[in-house]
């Protein structure tokens, strides 16, 4: 598909090009969702809400974001990492560099990892305050999946578990 407008779509299968292409919403209340798999968003355009939204072997090269991206869209996610990671200064970059590439090599193509174990894996290596420097630096245009973080973290904290630091 070339520059064509897509949505509302609250339950479809994507698979294919999606060669500048715009989507409005995606997934909804009550719906199965949205299935993307094997599928190339180049410089698509995520205009809508984008919820219940799942990809598999997807990517996402030039595309615009959704302004909130649930953090069970595994690719898009890794989108975001990556453009957020380009928008940073130098030394940010410098600082967050080490822990996103791990995570990137933990996280990509590997679906049977969360974000929770990928957390847990990225955190015993590089620890707290570098795992939180990269999520909130790389991620600052998506407030929702820095709250997650901040979720899982809760969740350890509330059944007692440290985090390395």
């Amino acid at each position: 598909f070339n520059g064509q407008t897509f949505g509302p779509m609250p339950n479809a299968y994507l698979s294919g090009s999606f060669v500048g292409c715009t989507f409005g919403d995606l997934g909804g209340e009550g719906s199965p969702g949205v299935d993307a798999v094997n599928c190339a968003f180049t410089n698509a355009v995520f205009a809508g809400i984008v919820k219940d939204f799942v990809d598999r072997h997807c990517i996402f090269v030039g595309a615009t974001l959704p302004a909130q991206i649930p953090f069970y869209a595994h690719d898009m996610v890794m989108e975001a990492f990556r453009q957020g990671f380009v928008l940073l200064p130098p030394l940010e970059k410098a600082q967050i560099q080490a822990p996103l590439q791990a995570t990137q090599l933990f996280v990509e193509g590997r679906y049977e990892n969360s974000w929770e174990n990928a957390t847990l894996t990225i955190l015993k290596q590089f620890g707290e305050a570098s795992m939180t420097k990269m999520i909130e630096s790389a991620l600052v245009s998506q407030p929702g999946l820095v709250s997650h973080y901040h979720r899982i973290k809760k969740r350890h904290a509330d059944r007692g578990e440290k985090w390395p630091q």
